[in-house]
């Protein structure tokens, strides 16, 4: 299983962007990205004559493009995502914001897209990193840091989560769910598919919106063992022995381990 990490660097220099702003195709080039206009045909975008620039916007977000004669390409987006109506500033952070979050996480390697898929903000995607982020600094509730609290069960060989993210003043910020994968299934594991899920949120949150991890997060789970072995493995400096990968879920902990490293 990959680990779910994703530089910033890395997401930058994915071949094509999109921005919804000056509705451009920016197709990443040795010396920047090149523009791409859209056509009388949707979803196609052509060559222009206008500059390569040396950076995108922080409006833009990585998407799928297939090649098509006469060097164009075909938008691999759903038609009119530029052309949702706006009826107020507040209406523009949160559809466009969930806009950006929901077709970056379309990017992702697919085990990433599944837990990912059911997230649903109590606002929005972008407003809830400014809520984590800002909590992280000047908390309500008097402990910097936010709360995350996941669970995990197991019932006829099927296994789900749910995780909540909230303020420390006890403020609701985003809820998660999903089915849980692997055979044998027990709550062990189902309990890791719950706290992963909910630290690649956060992560993602950070790496979508190109901003700061938040610093400090208190993850809360019923699961004192699935806590102890996460713990152990943190602290752990030797290198990673054959025998190791013989621990029960050992894909879900090591994918755990390396994004709790990054708060």
């Amino acid at each position: 299983m990959p680990d779910g990490k994703e530089s910033k660097t890395s997401c930058s220099l994915r071949p094509f962007h999109f921005e919804p702003e000056s509705d451009r195709v920016y197709v990443h080039k040795p010396n920047g990205y090149a523009p791409y206009a859209p056509t009388r045909i949707p979803r196609r975008y052509a060559p222009t004559n206008e500059p390569i620039i040396p950076e995108l916007s922080e409006l833009s977000f990585p998407v799928h493009c297939d090649k098509e004669l006469l060097g164009h390409f075909r938008l691999g987006v759903p038609v009119g995502i530029h052309k949702v109506p706006i009826p107020n500033p507040l209406s523009q952070i949160n559809e466009f914001d969930d806009q950006i979050f929901d077709h970056y996480v379309e990017q992702l390697p697919p085990w990433e897209q599944s837990l990912l898929r059911s997230v649903q903000p109590t606002n929005s995607h972008f407003l809830t990193y400014e809520s984590l982020y800002q909590e992280s600094i000047t908390p309500r509730g008097g402990t910097p840091g936010f709360l995350g609290a996941s669970d995990g069960s197991v019932r006829h060989q099927q296994g789900t989560f749910g995780w909540v993210l909230a303020r420390t003043d006890g403020t609701i910020l985003a809820r998660g769910k999903g089915p849980a994968f692997g055979h044998p299934m027990d709550s062990y594991r189902a309990e890791g598919y719950g706290h992963l899920s909910l630290l690649l949120y956060v992560t993602h949150l950070a790496d979508c919106y190109r901003k700061p991890m938040p610093p400090n997060i208190h993850s809360l789970t019923d699961s004192e063992s699935l806590i102890k072995t996460i713990q152990r493995f943190i602290r752990r400096t030797r290198p990673v022995f054959p025998s190791d990968t013989m621990e029960p879920s050992w894909d879900i902990i090591q994918a755990v381990v390396r994004l709790q490293k990054r708060f």
